[in-house]
């Protein structure tokens, strides 16, 4: 097929794993927490049905504010 899958360099040591191949022109979406709050620089990598990998694209700013943890209580 020509499906194309995709990467994320999350912009804090983390790059996801490859998306599954999906037709061009389709986006794709991928969740990721971070440990800290602060401002990550996040990429995107592609990746063609017959192997061809595209160089990361250019880096957006992303800004996280605040990280929530909760823990359970012991019962």
């Amino acid at each position: 097929g020509n499906g194309i899958s995709c990467r994320f360099d999350w912009g804090d040591g983390q790059k996801s794993d490859w998306t599954e191949p999906t037709p061009g022109g389709v986006p794709h979406a991928l969740t990721h927490c971070w440990a800290r709050p602060g401002k990550y620089d996040v990429c995107a990598q592609a990746r063609n049905t017959r192997g061809a990998v595209t160089s990361w694209g250019p880096a957006v700013r992303v800004t996280i504010q605040s990280v929530f943890a909760a823990k359970l209580a012991d019962r």
